[in-house]
């Protein structure tokens, strides 16, 4: 990229010497003289001519390689060019019209034959040039269809790949938004003063050093969700942020909160606010604790969660999102399991502030639990490891775990769920050993007599019959050989992943067979491959044709687990009209 940025820069020296350039021949001069008025005005020229020649000539001279593609690549010292993010911006603007518009590109490829011309004296290096100009002509569209199907901004290509523009994260200095909530520790309830905590997490421009939360369990909830003015909200209680903190990969900017409700009454109604004296609060949000009996048989109320994965940002997901908000409203979810593919940002900030600004109607108001998934790597998943607030896990020292650690346990009700990580920086799947072992002593200590139910939730599955086929077998058997033995050893009941964009249901499984074709105390784990939530990659073709696959659909939808003391049932929705897709109930005796 910094290439062709320097290729236009070749260009408007060229222009500015008064060359006559060929393609104002071409059937749209008048397009040509806008680019290059445009390109005179943003980009900066630090040195004379003949010193940026100079350069240009020990730049492209030095010592350079062929990279597999056969695409020359130039190392050793840098043209000096002071490109700015406009500049870039503008560049990447003019290159995707070249990308999708057959007389932008043969403007482009017009400009890109003058300046290896004209701009360029030595044989050798033209050469080189032209290679550029032939690669992108076969490339350029195939990069620019990318870029459209992740709906990258110019700004934002410039900010990921060049680290030339900044993206705010906000419209406002100090308004707190994108607020989630989180469940406060890994044991819900303290058993011993049966009270709970709730952790909140959101969002501003600039750093606010004296943030805040505060809630009261006093207020009353009439009126429209958010209405309660912040002189209205009757404060008993207020708790500093325990953590304020930024990045800047992808050109972020923004800062990040999380604060912690703690003392709560199980079964209670607070209304909270977050923000500040010194600036501002956020509007009024309520949230309600569930019973500390939930979910243990008898005249108790069940343990509801909902499941989903791999539900991005935008439109697709959009009819998901409002059946679960729906839901919400209702008081109808205690808490939502989103294991993997966050947003689909894929580097893409601002898309990350999308998506909590979307999901805030569902995670300012009950627990948003979430592990990482393969979209979320970009910098080594430093956005999803900023912007979420886990549970710290108890004695992690004593198994190796390491202080960034993104996957925990939580035990409520009658279950205890582990929240594992299947992902690595170079997409590709791993249980390591350290995180496994962990796992394997929350699983062994698990109270199967109190919560009977122990539940596993991560992004790729061990099971599947999608495309692509290497997901549901090579990658899939590395899932296998890391942990199924583990699943089998502890009895686990139900082991809930995404990576698939559908739905598939196993049968109690042991190495790949049925062990029962019922719910009944089934013997083996079940496994439910449940990514279907919505995004941009639209669902993916399921088979179903495997012994062990009970059913699938490739319907967009979400899950749902209603847990009552030896009574499991776990419902797939469709979310455009909240049709009953699949539904099985498992049971203990």
């Amino acid at each position: 990229m910094l290439t062709l940025l320097a290729l236009a820069t070749d260009l408007v020296a060229a222009i500015d010497r008064g060359h006559p350039i060929r393609t104002l021949s071409i059937a749209h001069p008048d397009l040509l003289h806008r680019v290059g008025l445009q390109l005179r005005q943003h980009f900066s020229f630090t040195a004379s001519l003949n010193h940026r020649e100079r350069e240009r000539d020990e730049y492209v001279a030095a010592a350079s390689h062929a990279d597999s593609n056969g695409i020359r690549r130039v190392e050793g010292p840098k043209p000096k060019i002071n490109i700015t993010c406009p500049d870039c911006t503008l560049v990447i603007e003019w290159l995707m019209l070249a990308g999708t518009n057959a007389t932008y590109m043969n403007v482009t490829k017009a400009l890109l034959g003058d300046v290896c011309d004209i701009a360029i004296h030595k044989e050798k290096d033209q050469k080189i040039c032209r290679e550029v100009a032939q690669w992108l002509e076969k490339e350029l569209p195939k990069i620019v269809k990318d870029l459209q199907k992740g709906e990258y901004a110019p700004d934002v290509v410039c900010a990921v790949l060049l680290g030339l523009c900044k993206l705010p994260c906000c419209q406002t200095r100090h308004t707190p938004e994108q607020l989630h909530l989180s469940f406060g520790s890994s044991n819900v309830f303290h058993d011993v003063q049966e009270t709970t905590s709730m952790t909140v997490t959101w969002v501003t421009l600039d750093r606010v050093d004296r943030a805040a939360v505060r809630w009261s369990a006093n207020s009353s909830r009439g009126g429209v969700e958010g209405r309660v003015s912040a002189s209205r909200l009757e404060v008993t209680k207020e708790a500093p942020v325990f953590s304020i903190r930024t990045y800047t990969a992808g050109g972020w900017i923004g800062t990040i909160y999380s604060a912690t409700m703690s003392d709560l009454v199980p079964n209670t109604t607070y209304a909270y606010q977050v923000g500040s004296d010194d600036t501002t609060w956020s509007r009024t949000f309520h949230f309600t604790t569930v019973p500390f009996h939930v979910g243990q048989g008898g005249n108790h109320r069940p343990f509801r969660i909902a499941t989903i994965a791999d539900m991005d940002f935008g439109p697709a997901s959009t009819d998901t999102v409002q059946a679960l908000t729906s839901l919400v409203e209702q008081g109808q979810l205690d808490a939502v399991i989103h294991y993997g593919d966050i947003s689909y940002a894929d580097g893409d900030q601002p898309h990350w502030d999308d998506f909590w600004r979307k999901v805030e109607p569902i995670a300012a108001r009950v627990p948003y639990m979430t592990t990482p998934g393969n979209h979320e790597l970009f910098a080594n998943f430093s956005a999803y490891y900023h912007r979420v607030a886990s549970p710290a896990i108890p004695n992690a020292s004593a198994f190796g775990v390491p202080a960034n650690a993104m996957y925990y346990s939580l035990t409520v009700g009658p279950a205890t769920m582990l929240l594992l990580n299947t992902e690595t920086d170079i997409d590709t799947p791993d249980l390591d050993d350290t995180q496994m072992k962990w796992a394997d002593s929350v699983m062994e200590a698990a109270n199967r007599t109190e919560r009977p139910w122990l539940l596993v939730f991560h992004h790729r599955p061990l099971y599947c019959t999608s495309h692509p086929k290497d997901q549901c077998e090579i990658f899939a058997d590395v899932l296998k050989l890391q942990a199924e033995a583990k699943y089998i050893k502890h009895k686990v009941d139900l082991v809930t992943c995404g990576h698939q964009h559908n739905y598939e249901r196993s049968w109690p499984l042991e190495g790949g067979l049925p062990t029962a074709f019922d719910y009944t105390n089934a013997p083996s784990p079940v496994y439910i491959v449940n990514g279907a939530a919505g995004n941009r990659e639209g669902q993916f073709y399921v088979s179903g044709k495997a012994l062990w696959s009970a059913a699938h659909s490739m319907d967009v939808g979400f899950g749902i687990l209603l847990m009552n003391g030896d009574v499991m049932t776990s419902t797939f929705y469709r979310s455009n009209d909240s049709a009953v897709v699949d539904q099985i109930v498992f049971t203990k005796s």
